[in-house]
């Protein structure tokens, strides 16, 4: 089993520690397109890892 997200927080790009906080604008909107799409289903809840990793490309699924 891969997990990209933990794997990239302890070894690779994601170290949500040194995220520019003070951009809240930018987080609110993250928020807000998670938010957006329910978590029912897997795929929903995909629709969401994916509003939320929209500045890291590399940690999402290719699809195909």
């Amino acid at each position: 089993m891969e997990v990209k997200v933990l794997d990239s927080i302890m070894h690779g790009v994601l170290k949500p520690w040194k995220l520019d906080t003070t951009n809240t604008r930018r987080f609110t909107e993250l928020v807000k397109a998670a938010k957006a799409a329910s978590h029912n289903t897997n795929a929903e809840l995909l629709s969401q890892l994916t509003a939320l990793l929209v500045d890291y490309p590399s940690l999402q699924k290719n699809s195909g």
